[in-house]
């Protein structure tokens, strides 16, 4: 994708403030150095699930590494979400996190004012970010400082709106060193654009609509000098893939491309995404709940082929996704109508 393609692409998770907080607190230290200050509402929340804010305060201004050795492959994945997207995050629940979910190794971030009652304790949580676009970097740098509390061995930073093939995503890293700091993914955004910084400028940053994935070693660095220090050098940029990709280079850790299928862009077309499905495609973005659960259905087979039929049948017109809802989105779907 050309530098000028990815700033006229859409902005990831972009919500508004929703409800009120009514909370009473109580922290909890962990053995890593992390504050993790958890609110319990007082009001309008149903027993027994707690709604919970992560805040990762750290009670220096150095978070230190985890020292714990790594046991097995630890893949945790991470979603930028907000209120305005709870649909699309009730899907991905529904499909492909449900695993790592159960295993402790996903987790959704969303900002400020989304509702205690959406809110699971350890899986989704709301930070103490923006809920606007501009609380963008800010949720990613939340959900890289609790990789590393986790001591997680990889992590995959994604949207709320991108369907993930764990299998394959985890297969893919069993030949990989996650000891060794590296940032995958698809590379080139942000190249020649020098409002990202001179790095990545010059050598192109993370496009994160596939997907961004960290090594273990990459994430304890990137947390090194604590919370604030992290959330600092992150600021307020909406395109939070150029504020991970120049936080990695100025630390000299190197970009390279994942090995396997990373989808970045809409498709449109069944028939092409049947393709990507067939040719082992990893991640798909823009990705509607109705065809999160479509996607989901054929990757996991065995499935009822009835079934199978009617979730098609509510993903697609014809042979195009149906609209979701994007302004920018309806003409590139009028053209698939049309050829």
């Amino acid at each position: 994708m050309s530098a000028q393609e990815r700033e006229q692409q859409p902005l990831g998770a972009c919500c508004s403030q929703h409800a009120r907080l009514a909370a009473l607190a109580a922290a909890l230290v962990t053995s890593s150095g992390v504050l993790l200050t958890v609110f319990v509402s007082a009001v309008g929340v149903p027993t027994p699930l707690p709604s919970v804010l992560v805040q990762l305060q750290t009670p220096s201004s150095t978070f230190h590494l985890n020292p714990k050795p790594l046991k097995g492959l630890r893949v945790m994945y991470g979603v930028l979400t907000c209120a305005a997207y709870n649909e699309k995050l009730e899907a991905q629940l529904d499909t492909w996190a449900a695993r790592p979910r159960a295993q402790g190794l996903f987790l959704a971030v969303a900002g400020r004012g989304f509702p205690p009652e959406r809110q699971v304790a350890g899986s989704v949580v709301a930070v103490d970010c923006d809920d606007s676009p501009r609380g963008n970097s800010c949720k990613e740098a939340s959900l890289i400082l609790e990789a590393a509390r986790r001591n997680a061995s990889w992590l995959v930073i994604i949207g709320d709106d991108n369907y993930v093939d764990t299998v394959q995503v985890e297969a893919s890293l069993r030949s990989k060193v996650a000891t060794d700091p590296i940032g995958m993914g698809l590379i080139g955004c942000g190249q020649g654009l020098p409002r990202y910084g001179p790095l990545v400028a010059r050598n192109g940053g993370l496009c994160g609509g596939g997907g961004e994935i960290l090594s273990g070693a990459a994430v304890q660095r990137l947390a090194a000098a604590g919370r604030d220090a992290l959330l600092r050098e992150y600021g307020d940029e909406t395109q939070c893939d150029m504020s991970t990709s120049g936080a990695l280079l100025r630390r000299g850790i190197p970009l390279t491309w994942f090995p396997g299928r990373l989808n970045g862009m809409p498709i449109y077309k069944k028939d092409r995404i049947k393709g990507e499905i067939g040719a082992h495609g990893v991640t798909f973005h823009y990705v509607a709940p109705k065809l999160m659960r479509w996607l989901h259905a054929v990757m996991a087979r065995p499935v009822d082929e009835e079934r199978l039929r009617a979730l098609e049948a509510e993903a697609f017109e014809g042979n195009c996704v149906r609209f979701f809802g994007h302004v920018w989105e309806m003409q590139r779907r009028r053209e698939c109508q049309l050829q």
